[in-house]
């Protein structure tokens, strides 16, 4: 007899928010007392997805994530916990986002996704 195991439906379904992939986009973070730099593969208002990570994580760690974004003079803060590690680099939840941000940090994620998508459009001299 077959062992059930969860199925992919199951891990889709946990993921609620909304997710944009951003093309490059460079984050510095810092975790257990060192600084830290990587590339956000996406990012949603629950979590974050990174790779190419330049210091060593275990799950459990409590991060600080810095994020420049387009449409803000200042680096956005983040807390979050690493809840994944694979060979490629990261998932991290974010522990500390005031629900009344929500809204304006799902605004945010969404302009910087458009301006991620219109800076791969080439043009034409």
């Amino acid at each position: 007899m077959a062992t059930k195991t969860k199925s992919s439906r199951t891990n889709v379904s946990r993921r609620t928010a909304f997710r944009f992939k951003l093309a490059n986009k460079k984050l510095t973070y810092m975790a257990n007392g060192q600084m830290g730099q990587a590339i956000l593969q996406n990012v949603s208002t629950s979590g974050c997805f990174v790779t190419k990570n330049s210091t060593e994580l275990e799950v459990g760690d409590q991060l600080l994530i810095v994020l420049e974004l387009a449409m803000r003079d200042k680096p956005l803060e983040l807390k979050a916990r690493v809840v994944r590690i694979d060979a490629g680099g990261f998932s991290a939840e974010f522990t500390e986002i005031a629900e009344n941000f929500l809204t304006d940090f799902l605004t945010l994620l969404a302009a910087e996704h458009r301006n991620s998508l219109l800076n791969q459009i080439p043009i034409e001299k």
